[in-house]
């Protein structure tokens, strides 16, 4: 059974949330880049097929996504994917 992955969100203010997809209900958390490294290191050592996805606000800066994706790879996380969203 898949795991649901872990969803980092870039907002416009350059904060990141947190939010695991997989726990029914669970808020999105803010989290400092230091934070988001150790929590999403911690479930891929539970979970080493835990996957990560991030999204960002519409107004985010392509280069401040790609900062975060570098951010978690230079880290040695995993399994780091894009969220696109279709536009509505």
């Amino acid at each position: 059974m898949p795991v649901a992955p872990l969803e980092v969100t870039l907002r416009a203010d350059h904060s990141l949330w947190l939010r695991d997809q997989g726990a029914a209900g669970s808020p999105a958390m803010k989290v400092s880049r230091d934070e988001l490294i150790a929590r999403v290191a911690a479930k891929q050592a539970r979970a080493p097929e835990q996957g990560v996805v991030i999204a960002a606000d519409k107004s985010a800066r392509y280069e401040d996504v790609l900062a975060v994706l570098d951010l978690l790879q230079r880290n040695g996380v995993r399994k780091v994917g894009l969220l696109a969203r279709a536009s509505q």
